[in-house]
């Protein structure tokens, strides 16, 4: 056996890898890629190992090294495990296992073969076709529906908010599926001491007014920052915009949005009813619940397009603008040197890494995950569709171990 490390927050992690394996392991997982570079954690494709040689893609969900000795991002790390392991949803990405190795915090996330939505926008450069916008803000307003009004097993309610509702955390999947993602600023009521009063989260374009003035804010937040994002896609424009974070959240807290129809001529006042009471100045003029919000997107829904098949819509899209990305994570995942071994030929070196986007190579070194053999990685911008790449590099730092409790 060859013995890799693992350079995360808290030192250098053992991981033993079989002779001869093509993949660092980390636990039970074999770590394929990286796969995306989030606000403290780093997400690589992996894949569970049970019995008989048994596999099972997954999101390898692991904290940055930088953020050593940061008690609050450990907090909140930990604290987004707690949280989302309660989530089971179909249009939430579920957790499957959570805990430590080695002192080294890390969530085993259901694997989305799929693309965020502002990766999905910035490809297709036009606006997505209105019962196809409409039905990605219906699922994840369910989505925020069952969050919002989830109870723990004494049946005592938790008041779940995700707090970072925006295009870049809501995915489209080959499948058809829509997902939600990220629940990583989450705020558990009963846990309110984790987040301090006045802090801000979330980004600044998708906040609600009562948010962007750092004020106490409840599920319609929520509905808010999802308002917003079906503004923009029934427009084709961005809400809000400021020369600066400063001007901007000015603009977030004082104005006041159009009614989609005088942007785009092609939205009706039904449209513009429904938009407008979602994106609100004053909450209580908001929808109550996600579900009413839902609720009026479907009705609507059934009148301009009966019978829509979003699912298939969604598969279409995605199979016209992003199949070889596909292509290459389905090859990389059942690829047979996945248990045994990989060629020379497509082995990653020290001068470059996989990239999943252009089924090239780079050469930026990322300070990730480590071989004995060398090999490298880079960096990749949170949910940005940039790529997925094999990391290499090791750090050592003193080791420090937090003990984490999954509690219902």
């Amino acid at each position: 056996k060859r013995v890799n490390t693992l350079a995360g927050h808290h030192g250098p992690q053992t991981m033993i890898q079989p002779q001869g394996a093509a993949y660092p392991q980390f636990g039970r997982y074999l770590v394929v890629a990286k796969w995306a570079r989030g606000g403290m954690a780093d997400i690589y494709v992996a894949r569970q190992v049970f019995g008989d040689g048994l596999t099972k893609p997954v999101a390898l969900k692991l904290l940055r090294e930088e953020h050593a000795g940061n008690d609050e991002l450990q907090a909140m790390f930990l604290a987004e495990a707690r949280t989302s392991v309660l989530l089971t949803h179909p249009c939430i990405v579920q957790t499957f296992d959570c805990g430590e190795i080695d002192g080294q915090s890390y969530m085993a996330l259901e694997l989305v073969n799929g693309e965020p939505l502002t990766a999905v926008r910035r490809t297709v450069r036009q606006a997505l076709p209105l019962p196809l916008a409409l039905s990605v803000v219906r699922d994840v307003a369910s989505a925020l529906d069952y969050a919002h009004a989830l109870h723990d097993l004494s049946g005592r309610r938790l008041d779940l908010l995700h707090r970072d509702v925006s295009p870049s955390n809501v995915m489209l999947s080959h499948e058809g599926n829509v997902k939600l993602l990220d629940f990583g600023v989450a705020k558990v009521a009963s846990k309110v001491d984790h987040t301090r009063a006045g802090t801000i989260k979330g980004k600044f374009g998708y906040m609600s007014p009562e948010q962007a003035q750092a004020h106490p804010i409840d599920n319609r937040a929520d509905i808010f920052a999802l308002g917003v994002i079906l503004w923009e896609l029934v427009t084709n424009r961005r809400a809000f915009r400021g020369e600066d974070t400063a001007a901007l959240l000015w603009s977030v807290a004082h104005s006041s949005l159009d009614a989609p129809s005088k942007v785009e001529p092609s939205c009706d006042f039904r449209l513009d009813a429904i938009v407008l009471r979602a994106v609100a100045r004053q909450r209580d003029q908001r929808y109550a619940t996600a579900r009413e919000f839902a609720d009026a997107i479907s009705a609507y829904l059934a009148k301009i397009a009966p019978g829509y098949d979003a699912p298939g819509a969604i598969r279409k899209l995605m199979a016209e603008h992003f199949s070889d990305r596909a292509k290459l994570l389905r090859e990389r995942l059942q690829a047979p040197a996945l248990m045994d071994g990989i060629p020379e030929s497509v082995r990653p070196t020290v001068s470059g890494a996989w990239n999943l986007n252009t089924s090239t190579r780079t050469s930026s070194l990322s300070p990730s995950l480590s071989a004995s053999s060398a090999s490298s990685g880079s960096s990749h911008s949170a949910k940005a569709a940039t790529g997925f790449a094999f990391a290499a590099h090791v750090r050592p730092k003193p080791k420090r171990t937090i003990l984490a409790a999954i509690v219902v």
